[in-house]
């Protein structure tokens, strides 16, 4: 079973919408919000496979392949539940193939 985390800045609804066989949380969730993208990596590491976020800035900021998680990027123009939903069949496509410490992109 897949572990997932969706990041703060996706709707949390959005979890409803990926494979269900995953085991999906969000930041919220889990009371991470706020946390700073190398606190969250590292704090989120021990119990994700995978954190799903639009932060763009994370794969130019964070050296991902010290992790034992894989980050999924969604880009989007928005981050609008409803511009988002056509791309989650993708991301649970991508979050099942993901290996640790490597960077996906999405693109919704």
């Amino acid at each position: 079973m897949k572990r997932v985390l969706l990041d703060e800045n996706l709707d949390w609804r959005l979890k409803h919408a990926l494979d269900p066989s995953f085991h999906v949380q969000t930041v919220r969730e889990r009371g991470w919000n706020g946390l700073k993208d190398s606190e969250l990596l590292h704090t989120a590491e021990p119990y994700f496979d995978v954190l799903v976020t639009l932060d763009r800035s994370m794969q130019h900021q964070q050296s991902l392949a010290q992790f034992s998680l894989a980050v999924l990027l969604i880009e989007a123009r928005s981050s609008a539940r409803a511009r988002l939903l056509p791309a989650m069949p993708r991301v649970s496509a991508t979050v099942l193939q993901a290996e640790p410490g490597r960077l996906y992109v999405v693109t919704a």
